[in-house]
């Protein structure tokens, strides 16, 4: 309970540095724009208590719950959910059809989880006064998925908790029960397992595209970047992930078998598939009756190991350290004592001032 917290040690913490824990405690899904489908995987919490309440994603309101005394209560978005929600939801979505009258649409009312439901984590946020999550479900019988807030009070509201103590308080009404990792996502089916293989090209590289729409890109000075890639139609877009942060790297069209950098149809920008598509699965005599669709977090497998990490730079990191990372550059330029080296298979430009970093683009 929040009242058995140790706040009589004297301890208090600061926002930034529970921000900071709660950050590495907890690994964040990332999510399409509209949250209708999972990118990235992360954590999954089970709920210990009842009464959580989330609003479906075609609703206006947007549920806030507090977690206090051993009970989790709805707050202003409850509250607001009679009359007043509905009115105020019906401002919003009210429109007139040919015939003049006004037509409203409400959308479903809020799901209310019980003991042992589950959640994705959207986000985490240190407030002045609690910490808040964010939190999504998988799609119920429906194909509805849910959102809503979870706040936890400070226990003392004049002074911010350290993480030991407000982490007890939060696994009284949820613990993480499978751990998601960045880049262990889950394995989309569809166009992602159509165009998974091997590519190369002399000047490009190489580049292997997975199943689960992570890839790496081997270039011609043996460095290997990590990536992720969506498919849009048929368009591919490569994006490399540098110390957890996703920067675009290159778009490339599908065209037959191989692709093409930014749609060009000329030997320079192609990659060519090596051995063809993956071999599809052999087809079973008898398949058993399928198992009912296990959602999303039931279905995630143990992430494999860590890929080896990618070289970096750091700003005031010295010239010849780049140049044992990332090999000699495609360009250079000079002016005094600036130095500006180009990465064109990597897209990346770094500025040297008397030798040490001083800018990355």
């Amino acid at each position: 309970m929040t009242s058995a917290l140790p706040w009589a040690y004297g301890e208090a913490g600061n926002a930034a540095d529970l921000q900071q824990k709660l950050n590495s405690l907890f690994k964040i899904t990332t999510t399409t724009a509209n949250l209708s489908d999972i990118v990235t995987p992360g954590d999954v919490v089970e709920f210990h208590k009842d009464g959580m309440r989330l609003s479906a994603l075609s609703t206006v309101l947007t549920e806030s719950n507090t977690y206090k005394d051993g009970k989790i209560g709805g707050g202003a978005a409850k509250r607001a959910w009679g009359s007043f929600g509905t009115a105020m939801l019906q401002a919003t979505t009210a429109g007139l059809d040919d015939s003049g009258a006004t037509m409203v649409a409400t959308g479903p009312p809020p799901r209310i989880l019980a003991t042992g439901d589950k959640c994705w984590i959207l986000s985490i946020t240190v407030l002045k006064d609690a910490v808040q999550f964010k939190l999504l479900t998988d799609p119920d019988d429906s194909g509805i998925r849910h959102r809503g807030d979870l706040k936890f009070p400070f226990p003392n509201k004049k002074q911010v908790p350290t993480a030991d103590q407000i982490l007890p308080t939060i696994a009284e009404a949820m613990t993480v029960v499978q751990a998601g990792d960045q880049g262990a996502e889950q394995a989309p089916s569809g166009p992602y397992a159509a165009v998974a293989g091997e590519y190369r090209n002399e000047t490009l590289g190489t580049y292997i595209l997975l199943p689960d729409g992570t890839c790496s890109i081997h270039n011609t000075n043996g460095t290997e970047v990590p990536g992720q890639f969506i498919v849009d139609g048929d368009w591919i877009r490569v994006d490399m992930i540098v110390r957890r942060t996703k920067i675009h790297l290159s778009d490339f069209k599908i065209q037959g078998d191989n692709l093409y950098l930014n749609g060009m149809i000329m030997p320079s920008t192609e990659l060519v598939r090596q051995g063809g598509p993956p071999a599809p699965a052999p087809e079973q005599e008898a398949a058993p009756a399928p198992a009912p669709a296990a959602r999303q977090y039931d279905a995630l497998d143990a992430p494999p190991p860590p890929p080896a990490p990618a070289p970096v730079i750091t700003i005031g990191e010295r010239k010849a350290q780049v140049l044992t990372d990332f090999g000699e550059p495609q360009r250079k330029a000079a002016n005094g004592p600036k130095e500006i080296f180009f990465y064109t298979d990597l897209k990346m430009k770094v500025t040297f001032v008397n030798g040490k970093v001083s800018s990355i683009d």
